[in-house]
């Protein structure tokens, strides 16, 4: 709600985050209050998220993770709170700190599946034309979910250089940059019989001349999220290109 409120101003990407850094931040002494209560003086402990890769990670992140964290810290404050001294304002405090966890965490899962679904079909084709997509999902950029649903699909990264790859072969491959993820494919690129070259090939072409809009060869050190596993076959006798 707070991200679709800043929308209309077009905030910038780093902008967007800002909300779950606060979240974030602001967590690490709610933990710190929390385990005082229960342990005593446990500076140190509380202090462990701080430090966490995944918590720095995440909190710096335009994703749901921050805030539900510190909606889960906030009501076990209010649920120590109620139980060290019962009273109607704290039952209430709790009612209250649990009912924004739980819509919390709820809204969190269905957005979450939702997406991995949406994800999952651009990466497998399926219903889905795999050309060149835009990362951003409701407003907010999902590169890293993107990233998420490819390992899990068996994807991973890799330059053209170390895709393993026989003539009359090509692999699917992922080039995401900026917030564009183009489909293509790592393939042999055939001019003559005795003139080829090994590159990634994205689906989407330029308007202008009809080539590959992106293409990677083997110097390249960029990266492209590839399954080598789902290779296909093609027919490398057919000339797929000409360059001037």
């Amino acid at each position: 709600m707070i991200g679709r409120a800043f929308e209309p101003l077009h905030p910038a990407d780093w902008t967007r985050k800002l909300a779950d850094v606060l979240w974030g931040t602001a967590t690490i002494p709610a933990i710190r209050l929390l385990l005082r209560r229960r342990a005593g003086e446990a500076a140190i402990t509380a202090f462990l998220p701080a430090f966490a890769p995944f918590h720095v990670r995440y909190s710096q992140e335009f994703r749901p993770y921050a805030l539900s964290l510190l909606l889960l810290s906030l009501a076990l404050l209010s649920l120590d709170g109620y139980l060290d001294r019962p009273r109607p304002t704290r039952l209430l405090a709790l009612y209250l700190a649990c009912l924004a966890s739980s819509r919390r965490r709820g809204y969190d899962f269905a957005m979450d599946a939702a997406l991995a679904t949406a994800l999952d079909d651009l990466i497998l084709g399926r219903g889905v034309a795999r050309g060149r997509h835009s990362m951003r999902y409701q407003g907010r950029l999902v590169r890293s979910e993107l990233e998420e649903r490819l390992a899990a699909n068996s994807f991973r990264p890799m330059t053209v250089r170390d895709a393993s790859i026989e003539a009359g072969e090509r692999i699917p491959a992922f080039y995401l940059h900026d917030d564009t993820a183009d489909f293509g494919w790592i393939r042999w690129e055939i001019f003559t019989p005795r003139s080829r070259r090994k590159l990634y090939a994205s689906e989407h072409r330029r308007t202008d001349n009809d080539e590959w809009a992106i293409q990677l060869n083997l110097a390249s050190p960029e990266t492209v999220w590839a399954d080598p596993d789902r290779r296909e076959s093609h027919d490398v006798d057919t000339v797929i290109a000409v360059h001037p």
